[in-house]
């Protein structure tokens, strides 16, 4: 594990049968990876007026275990997977308070150069966060 996060779910992040809707478990693990870039001293905003690049989730999957309710505290863990050349893969574990695991999976980010559109090597401040495993 390279991170921990503490969160809740929301209202807003349920369906019309009150859990967890299946999309937003994305978002909360979006949530957790912004907060980890920040705590590396490399905020999200940073891909987007401050580099030549960008690192666009190419894959994600995730697993649901257990519902999770509006409320319902969380903790989600990142890991590293892998750190490639052109790209890195982050796990992600969602706990309820509890422990109880309520879903994991993962994604993957390639990096972009901004103005050609192609995968180049990850920089050294990303290698400097994710790599080597």
């Amino acid at each position: 594990m390279i991170f921990e996060f503490k969160s809740s779910v929301k209202i807003y992040d349920t369906d019309a049968a009150g859990v967890l809707f299946f999309g937003h478990q994305f978002r909360l693990v979006q949530d957790a990876y912004e907060a980890f870039l920040g705590s590396k001293g490399f905020p999200l905003v940073n891909f987007l007026d401050k580099v030549s690049y960008i690192v666009p989730v190419v894959h994600a999957e995730t697993n649901y275990r257990t519902p999770l309710r509006a409320s319902d505290k969380i903790t989600i863990k990142l890991s590293i997977r892998k750190v490639g050349t052109t790209s890195f893969a982050l796990g992600h574990e969602i706990y309820k308070a509890g422990g109880e695991l309520a879903g994991d999976g993962h994604t993957v980010h390639v990096c972009i150069d901004k103005a050609s559109g192609s995968k180049i090597p990850l920089p050294q401040e990303l290698y400097d966060i994710f790599g080597p495993v």
